[in-house]
């Protein structure tokens, strides 16, 4: 979690108008010579011979690992970032992007329990209302089981943004502001390229609606996905969703 340091960056935040977050890393210069203080020379000393070693990790991962100590042995390391991550039972899960401080952390946090849990969850049709509809003014609109999760949604949001709080626990999942340490290998060339082993499997996602030939938009719910309704997706009371855990459950 974000150390008690971390956040005098954003007092000022607090008081005043909140600036916009602006481009992560839009100062920063990558010099390996330059001036260190005793304990960032120290941190360096010691990130350079991380290696991944665990069997976990394929053989040809753990090859262009060692590789890379003796191809870029020194190392920077870029200034701390803060991002949010999830539990649920025992497993670890990522979320969000980076952000420069906890307080913007906290805004992803707010925007995310708010908004997109619900969605995601299938407690809120994608479709339904405007971009501006959340847990909170859905609540009405929904079944009372659907009504009180997004309670808890919503709740859970008013008490980040209210306390600044650095986790909250939501419907068994923990939400977790998570600081993060990030770091590049140097070499006689520059900044390490990628590795061999660096293989995307991630496959490309839409992220706008479809245009087809004649100019008109045609959104994901309308292409022959499941989520449309048969009133043409109003998202109205008592419309059958299916939650993160299989289950049918109304939906806004």
């Amino acid at each position: 979690m974000p150390q008690p340091t971390s956040d005098r960056s954003e007092s000022h935040m607090i008081r005043r108008t909140v600036p916009s977050e602006g481009r992560l890393d839009e100062d920063v210069i990558l010099d390996p010579d330059a001036p260190l203080t005793p304990s960032q020379a120290a941190e360096r000393l010691l990130m350079t011979g991380l290696v991944q070693t665990a069997a976990t990790f394929p053989d040809d991962f753990r090859q262009d690992a060692r590789r890379a100590i003796s191809t870029h042995p020194d190392v920077l390391i870029l200034p701390v970032t803060f991002r949010l991550v999830q539990r649920r039972g025992l497993n670890w899960q990522l979320g969000g992007s980076l952000h420069a401080a906890p307080y913007w952390a906290r805004k992803s946090l707010v925007f995310s329990l708010s908004w997109f849990e619900p969605r995601e969850k299938g407690l809120i049709a994608w479709d339904f209302g405007n971009r501006q509809d959340d847990a909170r003014s859905c609540m009405a609109a929904a079944t009372p089981e659907v009504a009180a999760a997004l309670e808890a949604y919503a709740d859970a949001a008013d008490r980040v943004q209210a306390e600044r709080l650095n986790e909250v626990e939501v419907l068994g999942t923990l939400h977790r502001v998570a600081r993060a340490r990030r770091l590049v290998r140097w070499g006689a060339d520059g900044p390490e390229g990628p590795r061999p082993s660096d293989v995307n499997v991630q496959e490309p996602c839409q992220i706008r609606p479809r245009l087809d030939e004649d100019g008109v938009i045609h959104h994901e719910w309308e292409d022959g996905g499941g989520d449309a309704d048969d009133d043409g997706g109003t998202g109205a009371e008592g419309d059958v969703g299916t939650d993160a855990g299989g289950s049918e459950a109304g939906r806004v």
